[in-house]
């Protein structure tokens, strides 16, 4: 399973557990700052509630979105 299936089948289960679109954008903007403060992937999770797995995705998402602004 890659990571972006792993996504979301975590985003169907926290659908479930009444995690709406608009609290899971939230969640992933406030990670992305997070993140960007230099916080660890693991702090940003517990923080954030988001998934371990989708918290690294995003890491990733900002370390390719900073070398093409290079």
């Amino acid at each position: 399973m890659t990571w972006e299936q792993n996504i979301k089948e975590e985003r169907k289960l926290a659908y479930m557990d009444g995690y709406d679109d608009a609290t899971h954008d939230t969640a992933r903007e406030n990670a992305r700052n997070a993140l960007n403060i230099g916080l660890s992937s693991e702090q940003v999770s517990q923080i954030t509630s988001l998934p371990l797995e989708e918290v690294l995705a995003l890491k990733e998402e900002l370390s390719h979105e900073a070398q093409s602004a290079r």
